[in-house]
């Protein structure tokens, strides 16, 4: 009979060459020699599993983690077969079917601390989020959300904001594993109406995390807010809300103007809802989002005594269910009765969105003055510009200004408009409700290579592997190549950095610049 040692030492020989081989003789040590098996030995055996992705030895792994639960090599490798026998290359639906097989077994499984050592890839905390990612898809299910966060401990969980490239827009920055917790955590505790814990989780993100990703400097304070209406402390939340629709970030977010309209409806002070109420339309761009909104909007009326005047949201309700084929909810039928509104007979959401947002925009505009003026820039993305009124007076506007929307604004260069003054930013001036009076047909005011040797302003608008994009003043945009910059002119600059360029080159492409301070 073979000793263990002869077994060891002919399955060490081979595991690289045919694994297969050696994961029978590690098995027949396990079997044969139980009390002498140990960590290396079981380390070696999930190495062979990994190299058999076609089989099946889940059994034998979980078998391996009962018996080295505390070791770290151990659980950190059989973090990995898990990661490989369920999560590599599998959808979100791949995984929740195969959820009732893996779950128990990360009760098993150690989180390694991310916050000391980031150097190797924790499996456990992949296999986790990997697992939360397919619970968030689809329907938010706020319970198992929870359950699966509470494998984790955020203060184990990288800090580091992750990267990666992308073709056109270059480097694109994720959230950390830290700040994806919180996101996670907030929105479930705040979709099961835990406010006082949703509160809590929102004060710590906001005071640990230093920089937010895909809008989360709005999220957290929005769910914060949330959480203090629902637990009365209204001034606080009030206080919160007006400061995110004041800022840079919210100001555009139409679901910000609507829960302070939702608030302020709760407080009875309809005037004020009201008014939040026509921003959120405004800002909204699918009618199909909104539809909780105008039923909102419609009940607003009722208490400012304008009752008849909701029957454009009444109408603009039937039109997102007939559109849809959605189900009548018995508080839209309640409206369909008053104002005596037949579903089938709706308009289409098109026609009946063109009524609606000439209403609200007379209603937002009734008490102010309309300017007239002309569009004098267009920025080279074709997304925003400035246009000029009759006294001279520049003002911003973007795409979402526009009456009337379309896709690239570069066609309305010169177009006469007419215009309402709209808030403030560092940009100075503001233009809201911009609408196109008359097209002006106009050729180039330059010849080509006119600006060649120029130099302008200009801000930094995207930062890719070969160069700068770079928004000029004069409304043309762009690129500094690489050639022309420092070998690490990633670590130099960032996006919105104002810089002076020089104009190298104009071709059919655009312009080729180098930045001169």
């Amino acid at each position: 009979m073979e000793t263990r040692k002869e077994i060891e030492e002919q399955a060490n020989a081979i595991r690289e060459s045919k694994p297969d081989e050696a994961l029978v003789l590690y098995q027949k040590i396990w079997t044969e020699h139980r009390e002498s098996f140990n960590r290396f030995d079981a380390l070696r055996c999930v190495q062979c599993v990994r190299a058999l992705p076609a089989k099946d030895h889940f059994s034998m792994v979980k078998d391996l983690l009962q018996a080295f639960p505390e070791d770290e090599m151990v659980t950190g490798i059989s973090g990995w077969y898990i990661y490989d026998r369920f999560f590599k290359g599998k959808s979100e639906r791949e995984i929740l079917d195969n959820l009732w097989q893996f779950e128990e077994t990360l009760k098993m499984l150690r989180q390694q601390n991310m916050q000391e050592n980031s150097k190797f890839p924790c499996a456990f905390t992949i296999v986790v989020f990997k697992t939360l990612d397919a619970f968030a898809k689809g329907i938010f299910n706020g319970e198992r959300i929870l359950s699966y966060l509470e494998f984790l401990d955020p203060n184990k969980l990288s800090k580091e904001v992750e990267t990666y490239e992308h073709k056109t827009r270059g480097t694109i920055e994720k959230a950390s594993p830290y700040e994806k917790y919180y996101g996670l955590k907030t929105k479930a505790l705040l979709k099961l109406e835990r406010f006082e814990d949703c509160k809590e989780a929102c004060n710590t993100a906001l005071e640990t995390i230093d920089k937010f990703h895909f809008s989360n400097e709005i999220w957290f304070p929005m769910r914060k807010a949330l959480s203090l209406e629902h637990l009365g402390v209204q001034e606080e939340s009030e206080a919160i809300f007006k400061e995110l629709v004041e800022s840079r970030e919210g100001g555009s977010k139409w679901f910000l103007y609507r829960d302070l309209a939702e608030l302020y409806f709760e407080q009875d002070d309809y005037k004020k809802a009201w008014q939040f109420s026509i921003d959120s339309a405004l800002l909204g761009n699918d009618a199909k989002y909104l539809i909780n909104l105008y039923y909102l909007q419609a009940r607003i009326l009722n208490k400012l005594a304008r009752t008849d005047e909701g029957v454009v949201f009444a109408k603009m309700i039937a039109s997102i269910l007939k559109e849809n084929e959605w189900k009548v909810k018995q508080d839209y039928q309640k409206i369909f009765d008053y104002y005596k509104i037949e579903l089938q007979e709706a308009a289409s959401i098109r026609e009946q969105q063109k009524l609606l947002n000439a209403f609200l925009v007379q209603e937002k505009y009734k008490d102010r003055i309309q300017i007239k003026g002309a569009i004098t820039v267009i920025h080279g993305n074709g997304k925003s510009g400035f246009l000029k009124d009759d006294a001279g007076f520049q003002y911003f506007f973007g795409k979402s200004d526009l009456v009337k929307s379309v896709r690239n604004l570069a066609p309305l260069l010169n177009a006469k408009v007419a215009f309402y003054e709209g808030q403030g930013s560092e940009k100075g001036k503001s233009a809201e409700a911009v609408k196109v009076l008359e097209l002006v047909k106009t050729e180039l005011s330059m010849p080509s290579g006119a600006l060649v040797g120029l130099t302008f302003k200009g801000k930094i608008q995207n930062i890719v592997d070969f160069g700068l994009f770079i928004d000029l003043e004069n409304g043309k945009t762009g690129l500094a190549h690489q050639t022309t910059l420092p070998k690490n002119f990633k670590d130099i600059y960032e996006v919105g950095n104002t810089v002076k360029a020089y104009i190298i080159k104009e071709t059919e492409k655009g312009l080729s610049l180098k930045i001169t301070e």
